[in-house]
């Protein structure tokens, strides 16, 4: 199994950027997957990188090192009612991506 995975990212600039490319070749070899730089949002992950954003935004950071610890002090307290509410949005998630034939979502 632990040969079988493959790495899943789309095509957004910042993904296929040299440095990203090399970066990711480097760590995970030939197990990358791509798909389209706008294809939907199917993981509930992506609302806690907004939720992250956020809780960040709020903060005056001023240095990574205060970046850093404030995204660790923030991912380490993550509310499960957020977690759960990404999961539970999912089923309508996969609906509208099915009746928009694989197009961008609302989300």
């Amino acid at each position: 199994m632990k040969k079988k995975w493959k790495f899943l990212q789309d095509g957004a600039r910042a993904h296929t950027a040299k440095k990203s490319i090399e970066v990711i070749h480097e760590l995970i070899g030939n197990r990358l997957h791509k798909h389209p730089a706008k294809s939907p949002d199917l993981n509930p992950i992506e609302n806690m990188w907004s939720y992250l954003d956020r809780k960040v935004k709020e903060s005056k950071i001023t240095s990574i090192l205060a970046l850093k610890k404030k995204l660790k002090k923030e991912w380490d307290n993550l509310p499960w009612t957020e977690i759960r509410k990404s999961v539970n949005r999912m089923s309508r998630r996969l609906q509208q991506c099915e009746e928009r034939a694989g197009s961008r979502l609302d989300y």
